[in-house]
């Protein structure tokens, strides 16, 4: 019979609140562990540490910004399977940059 448990698990041991958004979680993450790695894509030979990744989203959000996208305007993402679709997910710290 087959088991529902993953047969690998990763992450925190305990329950992320979940009142934090992705940009106050990555946040907190480059604040605590800045030179662990957020992201390891091996198609794309990237990876990023947290202090880089919350660098490039922040830079990411000032450019929506000077486009005039603000908080509550739409933004459309097409990406596959990329390490960008992580640095868009900044879009909530638009108004914080």
């Amino acid at each position: 019979m087959l088991s529902n448990q993953p047969s690998i698990v990763y992450g925190p041991s305990a329950p992320i609140p979940v009142s934090m958004t992705f940009g106050d979680l990555l946040s907190y993450h480059a604040q605590h562990r800045p030179d662990n790695h957020a992201i390891i894509s091996h198609h794309q030979n990237i990876r990023l540490t947290y202090s880089q990744l919350e660098e490039r989203s922040t830079s990411l959000a000032k450019a929506f910004s000077s486009y005039n996208v603000s908080r509550g305007d739409t933004v459309a993402i097409m990406l596959g399977s990329r390490t960008e679709y992580i640095e868009v997910s900044s879009t909530p710290r638009i108004n914080s940059t």
